[in-house]
């Protein structure tokens, strides 16, 4: 395992993680890009410095991250993308216009990709999932009755969390999702069904 300590709201920093993974072992099999900053901000007190870092982190990360690593994952065994996107786009979730928009952006860029990059044999898909119950989701923005609220409205009666989005991840990377691009898969226990 490699780490490096990066700042994605900067494209350089994220060209040189990026760099640095595929030096580690001359290749990028798999890519999945991950990122998000979440704040809840009225639209009208919005600011341009929120737009920049919302954009930047929620979507430009992802584009970078993709284009720095093309060239490492053309020598690659998996040549696989995955893009973590959300569900919030597609519920419209007060105080969240900026993230939103960013996030729906990732489903163009991912689609995009997918045609772009498909005659290479390049694979470009993305998992959204709805409202994970993480510490930071359970401590800054979702309180015990959301919880409860958010169970009771999906079709699956449990809290949804990271060990359901990590097996469908790893899938989409795998041989056994060799047939699939372009494509988006919603793991929010039922919430939202399109």
């Amino acid at each position: 395992t490699h780490f490096v300590v990066t700042d994605l709201a900067y494209a350089e920093q994220t060209r040189g993680f990026v760099k640095a993974a595929g030096e580690f072992r001359g290749r990028i099999d798999y890519l999945v890009c991950n990122a998000a900053t979440d704040p809840r901000i009225p639209f009208e007190t919005e600011t341009e410095a929120d737009f920049d870092r919302l954009i930047a982190v929620n979507l430009k990360a992802y584009v970078i991250a993709a284009q720095a690593a093309l060239p490492w994952l053309r020598r690659g065994a998996g040549r696989a993308i995955v893009n973590i996107g959300t569900t919030n786009y597609l519920l419209g979730i007060p105080g969240c216009t900026l993230y939103a928009a960013a996030k729906a952006g990732i489903y163009g860029f991912t689609r995009t990709l997918a045609r772009e990059l498909g005659g290479e044999g390049i694979r470009v898909n993305l998992v959204s999932p709805g409202w994970i119950a993480t510490r930071r989701q359970l401590a800054e923005h979702m309180s015990a009755g959301d919880l409860e609220q958010l169970v009771a409205e999906q079709c699956v009666k449990e809290t949804i969390t990271a060990a359901h989005v990590t097996p469908v991840t790893l899938f989409m990377l795998s041989g056994g999702a060799r047939g699939m691009s372009g494509q988006n898969i919603v793991v929010d226990g039922g919430l939202y069904m399109h």
